[in-house]
This record gives structure tokens, sequence and C-alpha cells, in this order.
């Protein structure tokens, strides 16, 4: 029983053919598979992991080859499901020159979004349940359903490990960065793996520094706290302390960073996932997360190497 199943959304990522152009003036753009929580469920299946997908996509031409996609990585798309009333969701995303971004997000599916038996077959048949969407947040009442349904399974009990990825994107946050914030702090009491970019901690804390920010998160939670910090390595906040690991050095240019955070925390969960005992090693084992974190980060740069979030590789597991 080493299913980790991801809750999420899946869709389909625009970007400008040519480097720096802006949405306005591209004319030609190029497709990709994204969505965080598939992202991370695509990793842990290139890895060699089993994982599954609880997601929505339109009944249309990019819902299919979006699901195929996805399968093609070995993961579970029972739990895909089809809408009749929405299309499948899209981002258009380009990096100018100057390092700005135009950003222009489509709604769709990814809010027609729906917990029944087949989701809760899937969990009930998981090791690692992982919460990981960015675009549910967004609508008021679909995260008030994603969240109740993580609180519920984390009362629930059991040997099921749940992980959380808050995953803030600016651009579908703007003038509502307090009313995320307020929505993270009332989540991370409810896994115990949760998962933030040192930007993200210091914006949820408020905190002026790193190490003032793990101490506040660590106030409002008995979670293992991850940190990720780029070049900066990750972090470990235990019950029984703090673990640091130095990032790892890359045998070559680093292309897109689109998708690190989400192979980092693949790469934990799967680890987590193949454990005998899960409980004790995500709560007290400093050593088996040393050797975590820095697998983590291994993968998190080999996905740095190469255009987009999903692997290229397939069922390759880390040194």
């Amino acid at each position: 029983m080493s299913l980790v199943v991801c809750i999420g959304e899946l869709l389909v990522d625009w970007f400008p053919l040519a480097s720096g152009q802006s949405l306005r003036d591209a004319e030609v753009l190029v497709k990709k598979p994204g969505g965080a929580p598939a992202n991370v469920a695509t990793v842990i299946a290139a890895l060699g992991g089993e994982a599954a997908l609880v997601s929505h996509v339109g009944s249309d031409p990019f819902g299919e080859w979006l699901r195929e996609v996805v399968a093609e990585y070995g993961v579970d798309v029972r739990t895909v499901g089809r809408s009749k009333r929405a299309a499948t969701a899209m981002a258009f995303v380009a990096r100018l020159e100057n390092g700005d971004r135009d950003f222009v997000f489509v709604h769709g599916a990814d809010h027609d979004w729906s917990w029944g038996d087949a989701e809760q077959a899937a969990v009930e048949s998981a090791r690692v349940v992982h919460f990981g969407a960015a675009t549910l947040q967004v609508s008021a009442e679909v995260r008030e359903h994603y969240t109740k349904i993580m609180q519920f399974l984390y009362s629930s009990g059991g040997i099921k490990i749940i992980s959380f990825d808050p995953n803030f994107r600016e651009d579908l946050w703007k003038n509502k960065v307090h009313e995320w914030c307020e929505w993270v702090r009332e989540c991370i009491p409810f896994c115990h793996v949760a998962k933030f970019s040192d930007e993200e901690l210091l914006l949820i804390t408020g905190a002026e520094s790193l190490d003032a920010a793990m101490t506040r998160v660590r106030d409002w939670t008995n979670a293992v706290v991850l940190v990720t910090c780029g070049p900066g390595g990750a972090y470990a906040l235990l019950e029984n302390g703090q673990v640091q690991v130095p990032s790892v050095p890359l045998d070559g240019a680093v292309v897109d960073t689109t998708g690190a955070g989400d192979s980092f925390v693949a790469a934990v969960l799967w680890l987590i996932s193949m454990e005998s005992e899960p409980w004790v090693a995500v709560n007290i084992d400093r050593t088996r997360w040393v050797n975590w974190l820095g697998q983590a980060n291994q993968v998190a740069g080999r996905i740095c190497q190469q255009v987009g979030a999903m692997p290229v590789w397939r069922n390759e597991c880390v040194k």
C-alpha cells in the first residue's frame, strides 16, 4: 500500500514559443501539461512510485490529451473526471526579458469539482494523500469544500500521511494575499507534512527573517514543515529539532525552475510512501530526513534542467 493520491488541478499551460515575448506580441504558443498536483503525481510515477490523481478536466480535446499524458507516466487517472459543464482550465504565461511575467488564467473544469465514492475509495487505499492545488483556492466555495475534505481525512486517523503544499501564485491572489495567508493558517494544523518555499513561509508568518518564520510556524502546527530555499538548500522542522541540507550542484545549466517545488515534494512523498512505518520516519527520524531532503534536492535539480514541470524521464530512481 504505497499509493500517493494527489488532489487538485490538471490544466493546460501555454507559453510563447519565442523567449522573452509578451502574450500580446506572441504569434505562436506552445502547450504543456500542468497543474501542481498533476506535476507531483507524474514525478512520483517517474521515480517508480504509485500515484493517482483526483482532478477534473473538460469533455474536450484538451482534457482528453491531459488525461492521456498523465496516464502515460503510469498515474491512475480513473478519478480524473470529465466535466460536461465546463472546459478544461488553462494558464497563459510569458516570461519577459525584464523579468516580469504576463499571466492570464482561464478557470473551467478545475472549479467543477466533486467528491464521490470513487474519490473516497482512492484515498482509503492510499498511504499518502497530498493536497497541493493552486487554482482551487481562489474560489471561496471550492476552497471551503477542499479544506473540509482535508480536515476530515486528518481527523479520521489511521495510518495515512496528509501532505499540504499551498502553492502560492501571486497572479491568482492579487489584492487577496491576506485571504490566502488566513486560509493556509487554517489548514496547516490538519496535515502531517507541510511544504513551503522560503518566500511563502515569510508571507504567512509575517516574520522578517527565515529563522523567525520557522520559529513562528512551529507554534501553529505539529506537522513536519519543509522549507525550500532554492540555491540555499532545504530545511525540515521536526518534533525533535531541525534538519538542513545544501542544494545539489548541477552538471549543466538551469533551464526552467517552474517545477522545482513540485518535484521536491514529489520525491519526499515517494520516499515516505516506500517506508514500512512512515509514521516513525516522518515524526522523529532525523537521519532519514537528511537523506530524503538530499534526494529531493537532486530530483528538483533534474527538473530544472528541462523545459516544463513534468519529467522527461521515466521510471528512474534517484541514487
